[in-house]
């Protein structure tokens, strides 16, 4: 991993800004490109934090100042407006009998100096599946529309002018951890009473939410990877929440779930960057210098918030799922072409939600795609940025693979 000045003050600033802190010393004087470190914080969505810390500072020249104030305002002023939303749809759940489990952002929002420097991108909510035809109802009823309805955990709801809503009735996508019927029981069991904006709901208990952004980012690097947010949601939940977690009950758990190499190298990444101290029963004997540690940094930068979505990196995260034959090249390429061409009928299905329930519809759904894509865009540039696969992306594939399995997920 090589990060230059720029980069380890962006780690700085994130680090002060997430514990509220006041900048007063910086890792460096010279060489440093705010304008840099404002496009990295959009990317992973920390903007609005780390300009709550650069603000009242004579760092920043006007125009960057300017800019970053405007991104901050719209910011807060959606989260603000997405609490309020969530506030409103329990309001709803709560009337008609719907014992609701907030997840993820509405919950570790709380978590941050300011709950809306904390970007939340949607409102997850959990309830029992006895309840989805109740509570989808009630979404749709608010002005709320899915596109399609076949995920094996949730239901992804979009407004026009309102934040989106996941609409969950498990928290795991079956099979993706070992075990995982024993947690989405634990989920219920365990779940606590909290109170959202002076409205009633429920939570994971504090060791279900950390084991829950465990498993949540054991599942994004296998299928994409995960941003700095997330670690940074961690540091804050165990610095502040740590003292009431079983730490020998998650320390157990954890193996139970298969993801124990994975939490113990996502805790010693955030020990390395933001200087998080590791609870005395996780300390392992990993090194914070490993070349996996480093790789799994790069990964992590490289995906940003909303996941990295270029050719390149769709290409190798294809071939990680499709793929066993790591050293062949010619072989992978011509898998990988093959796939592309044409995709599996769920990963079709995903923008062609009719092939769900009628499969022999593919070569329909095929010419749809392929009339959209290269068709009516006729963007050859990107078209031959898909289907290229050189050495080095062939290499960087190779390295993604050894990191899955050092991690334990691939074998």
């Amino acid at each position: 991993m090589i990060m230059d000045n720029s980069m380890e003050q962006f780690v700085v600033l994130l680090s002060t800004a997430i514990r509220g802190q006041r900048l007063e010393t910086y890792c460096y004087t010279d060489n440093i490109d705010y304008s840099k470190i404002f496009r990295f914080a959009a990317y992973h969505k920390v903007d609005s934090l780390i300009y709550s810390i650069l603000k009242t500072n004579d760092i920043l020249d006007n125009e960057l100042l300017s800019a970053w104030k405007r991104n901050a305002i719209v910011s807060n002023l959606y989260q603000k407006r997405g609490a309020e939303r969530c506030r409103e749809i329990l309001i709803k759940f709560n009337e008609n009998g719907i014992p609701t489990i907030l997840l993820k952002g509405a919950v570790l929002r709380n978590l941050y100096p300011q709950p809306e420097l904390r970007w939340m991108s949607d409102i997850d909510i959990l309830v029992n599946k006895e309840n989805i035809s109740k509570a989808r109802r009630i979404l749709e009823d608010m002005g709320y529309f899915c596109k399609d309805d076949h995920d094996p955990k949730e239901i992804h709801y979009y407004h026009k002018n309102e934040i989106s809503v996941e609409l969950h009735w498990r928290v795991t996508v079956p099979g993706y951890i070992e075990n995982d019927d024993l947690f989405e029981d634990s989920v219920w069991n365990n779940a606590v009473p909290i109170s959202f904006q002076g409205v009633p709901a429920l939570s994971l208990s504090t060791d279900d939410i950390l084991l829950h952004m465990c498993i949540h980012m054991a599942f994004h690097i296998r299928n994409g990877g995960f941003g700095l947010r997330m670690l940074c949601d961690l540091v804050l939940f165990i610095e502040k929440v740590g003292q009431y977690v079983n730490w020998s009950v998650f320390k157990e758990r954890i193996k139970l779930y298969n993801i124990e190499k994975f939490t113990y190298a996502v805790l010693t990444i955030c020990s390395k960057l933001f200087g998080l101290r590791i609870p005395e029963l996780l300390v392992v004997n990993i090194d914070e210098n490993d070349i996996y540690i480093d790789d799994l940094i790069d990964d992590i930068i490289e995906t940003g918030h909303f996941a990295n979505k270029s050719p390149e990196r769709k290409n190798i995260r294809m071939l990680a799922r499709i793929s066993r034959d790591e050293d062949i090249y010619i072989t992978n390429k011509f898998r990988l072409f093959i796939r592309i061409a044409f995709p599996s009928r769920n990963g079709l299905a995903k923008n062609y939600p009719y092939l769900h329930d009628y499969p022999l519809l593919y070569p329909v759904a095929w010419i749809q795609r392929f009339y959209k894509n290269v068709i009516r865009k006729l963007d050859l540039q990107r078209i031959f940025m898909r289907f290229k696969f050189s050495k080095d992306t062939f290499n960087k594939y190779k390295k993604r693979v050894n990191l899955l399995k050092w991690l334990g997920f691939r074998h």
